[in-house]
């Protein structure tokens, strides 16, 4: 789970005003002076993610959510406030990295839907705070959450961080399979995961789509896991509130955290889950050309928002393609099987439903071999993905 340390904003309701956790504590003496932080809000935290260690969760932990464009939802004003010098910012960062430096499932997240201007003053604070956790001792790992111009980014995009990037998050909600593949082609190579897509709920639609095409894309495309959000879920909230009538979405449905942690995008979470883990993927290489795997599907057939990605193993004894929703109808591909070894079974995964379509007969060691999706999904989508093994 994705958690800001500390608060601006997304509290409701019969909650202190935050930065004030529940309980009324408070992160510092004086309101947004990182020089004075008080015990027992970061005790408080610190005793929390050991209950969700206890129960193998890990935590990506924001020491100071920048907030969207820098905003009030975040930290970059008092970043940028003459109390908060290099030196307090980085004393921050020791006191966390001394609080922290136990918890052994907490990976730091640095930005937060923003990206400091480079060579800024906000910027240079930011890092400190980073460098003060690791002049603390502290061996987690750290990852980052940017977003340059509105366009998302990868963690290793941000110039003034880059050297500290241990694993490579995407933040992207048009095309995730660019930016995965980016990232997984960056030297040198880090762990790839979808940090941010579209939400659940996040727009006016009831469909599970398109934040399950995000996943899919990432995952082909080089990440090795997923995080997803529920819009529900990570405002802790019954209703939308003031945040989402302020973007004019007043036309959406309302519901609950508690009810939303059986959604539909919980299933298929777990669905997508299930697809990989009864796979070796963790041998399977992007296609293409920086990979020197030639693409089975080619992108010549389709791309923007009909991309078909795939990925195979060196071994050639595996190949998985995702086919994106475009309808209801069934989807027509051609694969380059010609490099497989032995022969081919085939066989389609609704990730809606979890559930396994087989293809009849073996396929042929050929480069145009025609295959058809088989058309709707359970969510009444025609996504599919499919599996080619040797065997």
């Amino acid at each position: 789970m994705l958690v800001s340390l500390i608060n601006h904003d997304y509290t409701s309701s019969p909650s202190p005003t935050p930065p004030a956790n529940r309980e009324g504590e408070r992160p510092f003496l004086a309101p947004g002076d990182f020089s004075k932080p008080i015990d027992a809000y970061f005790d408080r935290a610190v005793a929390f993610f050991a209950r969700a260690e206890a129960h193998g969760i890990a935590v990506l932990l924001a020491p100071s959510y920048l907030g969207f464009d820098g905003g009030r939802e975040g930290w970059w004003g008092e970043l940028n406030s003459p109390a908060n010098t290099l030196e307090v910012c980085a004393a921050f960062g020791r006191y966390l990295g001394t609080r922290f430096q136990r918890s052994r499932n907490v990976l730091w997240l640095a930005g937060g839907d923003f990206a400091p201007p480079a060579g800024s003053e906000g910027e240079a604070r930011h890092r400190a705070i980073h460098d003060g956790i690791r002049a603390a001792g502290s061996l987690q790992l750290w990852t980052g959450h940017w977003n340059f111009e509105h366009k998302g980014g990868i963690s290793t995009d941000e110039a003034r961080f880059h050297d500290a990037m241990e694993l490579n998050g995407v933040y992207q909600y048009a095309s995730p399979y660019r930016y995965a593949r980016r990232a997984y082609d960056e030297e040198p190579p880090r762990p790839v995961f979808l940090l941010e897509s579209t939400y659940e709920h996040e727009h006016p639609s009831s469909d599970t789509q398109p934040f399950r095409k995000a996943w899919w894309w990432a995952m082909i495309a080089g990440a090795a896991g997923t995080i997803w959000g529920n819009h529900f879920l990570w405002m802790a909230e019954a209703a939308r509130g003031t945040y989402r009538a302020e973007y004019g979405e007043t036309d959406l449905a309302v519901s609950s955290w508690s009810a939303e942690l059986d959604s539909p995008g919980t299933s298929e979470a777990m669905h997508l889950h299930a697809f990989f883990e009864g796979l070796p993927w963790a041998r399977l290489v992007p296609a293409g050309p920086a990979s020197g795997l030639r693409d089975p599907v080619g992108s010549w057939q389709f791309w923007g928002q009909r991309r078909i990605v795939a990925a195979a193993t060196r071994e050639r004894d595996l190949l998985v393609a995702y086919v994106p929703p475009t309808g209801n109808a069934p989807r027509y591909l051609t694969l380059d099987l010609s490099r497989m070894r032995g022969p081919k079974r085939a066989r389609w995964y609704d990730p809606s439903a979890g559930t396994w379509v087989q293809v009849a007969g073996m396929l042929p060691a050929s480069a145009g071999v025609a295959m058809e999706t088989p058309g709707a999904s359970a969510s009444g989508a025609n996504d599919w993905a499919l599996a080619v093994e040797a065997g």
